[in-house]
């Protein structure tokens, strides 16, 4: 009985001491997640300037189809 408990501590430190971060986690986690940031925001700033530049051309087609509507040519 005493061996398997001390089989199981010697278990316990081995898998402790496999588990153990290194200390460029601490830099290289953050690191990427300020780099998901700014690609993200980057990413979203181009894809809205592309949603309003295409909801000002839709506007613009509007108002040239209510244009041309309002005054039909003969």
């Amino acid at each position: 009985m005493r061996a398997s408990a001390q089989q199981l501590n010697a278990d316990s430190a081995i898998l402790t001491a496999s588990c153990a971060m290194p200390a460029g986690h601490f830099v290289y986690i953050p690191a990427i997640l300020l780099f998901g940031l700014v690609a993200g925001w980057i990413l979203g700033s181009r894809a809205a300037a592309d949603a309003y530049a295409a909801e000002l051309r839709r506007r613009e087609e509007r108002a040239a189809k209510k244009q041309a509507q309002q005054n039909p040519k003969v």
